[in-house]
């Protein structure tokens, strides 16, 4: 008959198998989909739970400042801050390296003249431990330039530690101004820089004294080849 046609049945076979398979792709790319807007959606949430956070806090601590049950008392963020501390500051006693950014007074010991050495007291704005010994032993400098028993134009060059033992490294001039001193002043004179760093800064109890780097025999009288200790008592 005319206009009539059979369909073989591997043709709806592979027409069906064709339709599944979109069917899938389909349903694939439908879950990426998903998923890709459930992963926006969560990120979402979580922003907007980060920022309230942010704000909560920072609202919370603003209003805590307010009431003056904020901060830390004596703690400096700025120059301006520091230099208001030093002026307020009673400097009754000696602190702790503790205390980080306070302000904070250190013994010091100089010729006192007579033979002997005379406690002094410097106040620095407390930093690392390295920063705060170089400003120490800056001031303990100046003192001793001022009495004129060192040379203005003395300079500590670098401070390291290893243990124990400290390496002090000064410019020629301080060899120089050794070597022009006596055994008894010489001698003094190291034992006073030797206190002040071991009695201020733990766990301290030697120095070695450099010169340009280097580790030199002796200024003059003063031996400078082993470090410098202090005499143990008893």
């Amino acid at each position: 008959m005319k206009g009539v046609c059979f369909m073989r049945d591997d043709d709806r076979v592979r027409r069906s198998s064709r339709r599944s398979r979109v069917d899938r792709d389909r349903e694939s790319s439908g879950e990426i989909v998903k998923w890709v807007v459930r992963l926006i959606a969560w990120g979402a949430v979580a922003s907007i739970f980060f920022c309230l956070g942010y704000l909560s806090s920072g609202w919370l601590l603003n209003y805590l400042d307010g009431r003056g049950m904020g901060g830390q008392p004596d703690v400096v963020a700025s120059r301006e801050q520091a230099e208001q501390l030093l002026d307020s500051s009673s400097g009754d006693g000696v602190q702790t390296l503790v205390d980080m950014g306070r302000h904070v007074a250190f013994p010091i010991y100089v010729p006192d003249g007579k033979g002997g050495l005379a406690k002094r007291e410097v106040k620095i704005v407390s930093g690392l431990m390295e920063d705060d010994l170089s400003k120490v032993v800056n001031a303990l400098l100046d003192g001793l330039v001022d009495k004129k028993v060192l040379a203005s134009d003395v300079e500590l060059l670098h401070v390291f530690r290893d243990g124990e033992t400290l390496f002090m490294d000064f410019n020629d001039p301080f060899e120089i101004t050794l070597s022009k001193m006596s055994a008894s002043e010489g001698n003094l004179l190291m034992t006073g820089i030797v206190r002040s760093v071991v009695e201020n800064f733990m766990p301290v109890t030697r120095v070695q004294f450099m010169v340009e780097g280097k580790i030199e025999k002796s200024a003059g009288e003063v031996p400078l080849s082993m470090p410098w200790e202090l005499r143990r008592k008893g």
